[in-house]
């Protein structure tokens, strides 16, 4: 009976692991790791779609994160542009 307990609490672990991957938060922190903190982010959430744009205004730089159920996994995309200051 403990081992049942066990397998179940294990299993139960490694889906929440595996469901909080499909989401980007481990990429938005490095991004800001990197980068310091943005001038100005846009989100985008319909349902379980979400899209979210880090805006590094005066670096010329803007990287944004697309995840959900039509998404596979966490998608990024980078756009650059002459600095604003």
């Amino acid at each position: 009976m403990r081992i049942l307990i066990l397998i179940t609490i294990l299993l139960f672990i490694t889906g929440c692991e595996e469901s909080s991957s499909s989401n980007c938060n481990k990429q938005i922190k490095s991004l800001t790791d990197q980068r310091g903190s943005p001038e100005e982010v846009q989100k985008y959430d319909s349902g379980d779609y979400h899209s979210h744009s880090y805006w590094y205004w005066s670096k010329g730089f803007s990287r944004t994160f697309t995840w959900g159920d039509v998404v596979e996994g966490c998608e990024i995309s980078d756009y650059s542009f002459t600095p604003i200051n």
